[in-house]
This record gives C-alpha cells, sequence and structure tokens, in this order.
C-alpha cells in the first residue's frame, strides 16, 4: 500500500430497534390502532436506518507514514536513552509506490537513529518495540451537510487508483489556484496564514524541555537551552518540575536583561556549513636568517645581507594549515585563510588536527571554534520518523513558536522573548507593572508598537505563544490573539542560519518559565527529486468540486503533488477522521524458552484528529 492508504477494520455500526406494543381491544378501533402503531414503528425505523448510516463510524488501520506525525502507520516506538523522550520511526514506506526514490528508501532497513529533543546519536532500533500504525475512527457523513475545510483531514479515494483509500489533508478547495513554495502554501497568489488554531494543530514538536538531557551518554550532550555564556545570570533549572528560574544576580536599579538561549546541539552528523576565519599573515614578511651550513654556501651566490633578510611577497609563500590524510571532514582555504566543515567535527577528528598544529595556537584556537560552533545546527524540515538517508535533503526552517507558561513572584519586572532568522529578529518585551507588551525590530532601540495585554494573573501563570508561521508574527497570550497582523520579510534559502535561534530573558523580577517547548510550522516541500510535478513551479487551478490534498510529512507523501490527476472530485470523499481509538504496541515476551511478541495496549496514543 502507498504511504497514505488506509485499510478498513470494520466497526460494527449501531443498530435500532422500536417495537409496537400489541392492544388487548379487539375491536375495528383497536385494529385500527395497532395498524398505526405498526406503521410508525416502520417509520421510525427507516428513519434510525437512514440516521445510522449517515452518521456511522468506520474503522480504519493507517499502515504508512504520509500523514506522520498526526497520524502514524506502522513504527517503532523508541525512548531516548538519554532525555527519556519517546518519539516514533516508521517501519514502512510508500511500498507501491512506482517513485523510484520511495522504493529504494522503503528498502533500507536502518539499526540507529538520533532522538530529535536532545540529539542522542546511535540509539538503537532492533530493541525498540514495534507499533501496528494508528487505528482511526471515520465519521463517514462528515462531509455530507457540510463543505470541507482548508487542513480538514479527509479520508478519500486516490483519483489515480479509485480502489486505493488514502487519508490526507484538504489544502485546495474547488475552483482555486494552488502554488507550493518556500515551504508555505499560496492560494491565488496570496501565502495562507494559519490561525492560532490552525498553528496548533499542524505545528510538529522540536524540543521538549519536560525531557532534560540529566542521563549519562556515551556521546558528550549539551542541553539545548543555557544561560548565554560570558556574563552573569541567575538562571538555574529544576528537574523537580522540569522549569526554568530566574532570580536577581545584581542590586543595581537597571539590571541588564539574563538570558536563557537555545541552541539546536548536534552531538555527530548533519550536512550544515560552518566557517571560521585563520588569522591573515602580513603582506610583507621576511624570512629568518639562514642556518650557519646554509649561509656559506648562498653568500657566493647573492649578496644579500643577513642582518636584512629578503622581502617578499605572500602570494610566495606557503602557509599551510596541516591535514591528515584519510578522509579527514575539515576543509581549509589557503586563499581565503578560512576552515571550513560540513556536519559536526566530532572530538576524535579534532584531536587528530590539533595533533598537526599544536605548534600554532592561534590554528588550535580557530579549529576549537569551528568544533564548537559545528555543534549549532539549523533546525530543519527534517523528522526523525524519517529515515536518516532523507537528513541530506532538509530545509532550513525560519517558522518556529515558543511556547511557555510565565509565573511571576513580584508584580513587577520585565520578561522578553526573542526569535533570530539569520539577517532578522523580532523581540517581544513583556512589561508586567503596566501590563502591556512592546515590540521591537532588530537593531531598534525604540519599540514599534506598544499594545496592552489582556487581564491576567502572572502570579498564577500565563501561557504565552510567540511564531513566525507562513511570515506572520503571532502573539498570544493565554490563547487570545494580541499580535497577528505582522508581516515579516522573506528570507533566502541561502542566507546564513541563526545558530541561536531562540531567547528568553527577564530583569528587575522573579520569573518561573514552565511547559517550556518550540516547534516549528510544516513545510510543504516542491522541491524533491522526480517526485512532484503540480503547483510546484507553476500555480495549478483546481477544478470545480474538486479538492487539492497533501501529506503532513511532505518528504514521503505520494498525494496531489504526484499523482497523475490531482483533483479529488467531492464524491471521492468518504469521510471525515475522527479519533484514534485502541492503539496498541508489540512487547517481546519468554515463555519456556520460546520467543514471541504480545499486543498491549497503548492507552497514551488515544487523542482526537485535528
Amino acid at each position: 500500500m502507498r504511504s497514505d492508504t488506509a485499510s478498513p477494520t470494520p466497526v460494527a455500526p449501531s443498530s435500532a430497534t422500536a417495537e409496537s406494543s400489541p392492544g388487548s381491544s379487539q375491536t375495528n378501533t383497536g385494529m385500527m390502532s395497532r395498524a398505526r402503531h405498526l406503521m410508525e414503528a416502520i417509520v421510525f425505523l427507516a428513519l434510525a436506518v437512514v440516521l445510522i448510516r449517515a452518521f456511522q463510524v468506520e474503522g480504519y488501520l493507517i499502515t504508512t507514514g504520509s500523514m506522520a506525525t498526526a497520524l502514524k502507520g506502522a513504527h517503532a516506538q523508541v525512548d531516548c536513552t538519554h532525555c527519556l523522550f519517546s518519539f516514533a520511526v516508521g517501519a514502512s514506506f510508500d511500498e507501491s509506490s512506482p517513485n523510484p526514490f520511495h522504493q529504494e528508501l522503503s528498502s533500507k532497513q536502518e539499526e540507529f537513529t538520533t532522538c530529535p529533543n536532545c540529539g542522542e546519536p546511535r540509539i538503537p532500533l532492533t530493541e525498540s518495540a514495534t507499533s501496528q500504525g494508528d487505528q482511526i475512527l471515520i465519521h463517514k457523513g462528515g462531509f455530507y451537510f457540510r463543505e470541507p475545510k482548508r487542513f480538514e483531514p479527509a479520508l478519500f479515494r486516490n483519483p489515480d487508483q479509485p480502489h486505493e483509500i488514502y487519508i490526507k489533508r484538504i489544502v485546495g478547495l474547488p475552483g482555486e489556484t494552488i502554488l507550493l513554495s518556500e515551504g508555505d502554501l499560496f492560494i491565488n497568489g496570496a501565502r495562507i496564514v494559519k490561525t492560532l488554531t490552525e498553528q496548533r494543530q499542524l505545528r510538529e514538536l522540536i524540543h521538549d524541555e519536560g525531557h532534560p538531557t540529566l542521563h549519562d551518554s556515551q556521546h558528550e550532550i549539551r542541553s539545548r537551552w543555557q544561560p548565554a555564556r560570558g556574563a552573569t545570570t541567575g538562571w538555574a533549572y529544576s528537574a523537580d518540575d522540569y522549569s526554568w528560574t530566574l532570580t536577581p544576580t545584581t542590586d543595581s536599579a537597571e539590571p541588564n536583561f539574563q538570558w536563557l538561549q537555545y541552541q539546536h546541539w548536534l552531538a555527530v552528523g548533519g550536512s550544515h556549513l560552518t566557517q571560521v576565519s585563520l588569522p591573515k599573515p602580513e603582506i610583507k614578511i621576511g624570512l629568518p636568517p639562514l642556518p650557519r651550513d646554509q649561509q656559506e654556501a648562498e653568500e657566493s651566490e647573492t649578496s644579500a645581507s643577513l642582518e636584512e633578510p629578503e622581502k617578499i611577497e605572500e602570494q610566495d609563500l606557503d602557509f599551510p594549515f596541516q591535514l591528515p590524510t584519510g578522509g579527514c571532514p575539515v576543509q581549509f582555504d589557503n586563499e581565503n585563510h578560512e576552515l571550513s566543515i560540513y556536519g559536526v567535527l566530532t572530538n576524535d577528528w579534532y584531536e587528530k588536527v590539533a595533533k598537526l598544529n599544536k605548534e600554532n595556537p592561534e590554528h588550535i584556537a580557530a579549529l576549537s571554534q569551528l568544533k564548537a560552533q559545528s555543534h549549532l545546527a539549523p533546525i530543519t524540515d527534517f523528522s526523525s520518523y524519517n529515515p536518516n538517508s532523507l537528513l541530506h535533503h532538509a530545509r532550513v526552517m525560519n517558522d518556529l513558536m515558543i511556547s511557555l507558561r510565565l509565573k511571576s513572584e513580584t508584580p513587577s519586572g520585565q520578561f522578553a522573548l526573542r526569535l533570530h532568522e539569520g539577517a532578522n529578529s523580532y523581540e517581544v518585551v513583556f512589561d508586567l507593572a503596566r501590563n502591556e507588551f512592546e515590540l521591537f525590530l532588530k537593531d531598534s532601540f525604540q519599540p514599534i508598537l506598544t499594545h496592552a495585554l489582556p487581564a491576567g494573573d502572572f502570579a498564577s501563570g500565563r501561557l504565552i505563544e510567540l511564531s513566525t508561521f507562513d511570515r506572520h508574527l503571532l502573539l498570544a497570550v493565554d490563547g487570545q490573539l494580541v499580535l497577528d497582523s505582522w508581516t515579516l520579510p522573506f528570507t533566502s534559502a541561502h542566507q546564513s542560519y541563526a545558530r541561536t535561534p531562540v531567547e528568553i530573558a527577564g530583569r528587575q523580577g522573579v520569573f518561573n518559565v514552565q511547559d517550556l517547548r518550540l516547534y516549528r510550522d510544516l513545510y510543504y516541500r516542491s522541491d524533491f527529486p522526480d517526485l512532484v510535478r503540480h503547483a510546484t513551479t507553476t500555480p495549478y487551478q483546481i477544478g470545480s468540486n474538486q479538492y487539492f490534498m497533501l501529506g503532513d510529512n511532505s518528504m514521503r507523501s505520494w498525494d496531489s503533488r504526484c499523482w497523475t490527476k490531482p483533483g479529488v472530485p467531492r464524491n471521492f470523499l468518504l469521510g471525515r477522521p475522527l479519533i484514534v481509538h485502541l492503539p496498541s504496541q508489540t512487547a517481546p515476551e519468554e515463555l519456556g524458552g520460546h520467543r514471541f511478541n504480545i499486543r498491549i495496549p497503548d492507552l497514551a496514543r488515544i487523542r482526537l484528529i485535528h
């Protein structure tokens, strides 16, 4: 079955019956009464059957992963050995897809995966419990009495192969012109901006500080949230309630903000580029005196004074940065005096290179800087649900959301959130005493916006959400929008990424931050090799009474971008997914020397489908 095929697991529909009560009279009136009751029972039964069929539910099993992580196909459920974060790794992809790219990836069996929450590498997959795909209930009458909505999941028949049943998300409505660009959805030439509710439904978790990196590991793993280096800070982490608390460290009347920074730390791997500069030699360099045994031979050939060394141009000299042989990942650009590496510089390679350059302290300092910065990777659209072989296809993500619950023990003070995306940054500062916020852009000393906050009490905690989804700045406090109309500038995919994409800070108060999480938006791919052809390079006109469908797992989804007939007719819609029910996972057992698997309920996976 293809990436989003749903296998039916029929659920018996509810039944209703109505019985008539026989009367005791044998008169014509009694007979007429019984006939009337019988007729009413028949009518009620007919209506019941119609209503049951209109609103009946049916069960389906998701077999593959094009809608991950909202809906999972067959997968291994993995618990990180370092931060105990639980995540799914797909075990079945696009088996019947005609695309060679899908077929190649589906044939690969990977032994290890990497934790998306802390970056712990080489987590074995062979020891993980395997789970069936999500079992879902479909409301078969979900679209009988209303029109489908954008971003709503739907069960439907594949227009290319009507015998195949798929589950995707509706993104294009009848008659619209659709284009996928920059990872976003454009309808009739305008970028679609998701509401707060839609952002919550579609966002993908990047990091949950409720799973801190507190456990031993064979690799050097650094916590992704860290107090800013080089400054005194009052931030402290509590493992009891997984919160960060800021207490003042100075008696100054106007202390500076104390920053807590998120950095997307990786232990190994990655394909991001890191570059550092080496100190450049002087334009004119005097050569040192020759050894005595060479001076006599040289004196007969040159009249140059040994006390006044010969002057030569820099380009005539060779200042090599020594690199070991054997596939060293570090590159040296002699012309620009730069060191570079794609991915993380591991400690093993660092020591090999440092050993060759130990006589040059400036080289060692640059190499140390390269190693430190190489661990700070960009946030991309890669999902740990997919094979690691897709990592080199990942795209850098700037559409981020930070979510946290803020408490304050003092009625005053200021709390700030800052989002960076390379050339641009956006900072929101909450003033608790005035119950208002200010918006600052990069390098601006004056706010470009000041606005009141909705009524609420920071002493009991308030939910704050700040996002840059769809190139719009959105701010919500306790679910109420206070900023959603700021369009952000275009960001080039080729600009350098922010090595510290998110920061939070406080001053002149005591603050406690709980439920600290970072998310990214969905990224609709339009550039996959030999995979997409509709609404990717040019706009596509959706037919009347048709819909354009996309999977959430855009890297692996076989959907309207790829089909010969991209539009799904209205009468091909079969129902609205409602709930994930009766999920289970496999647990290995041993009895009498025999090993076997048993299926146990996984109640944590029961949820509504958005």
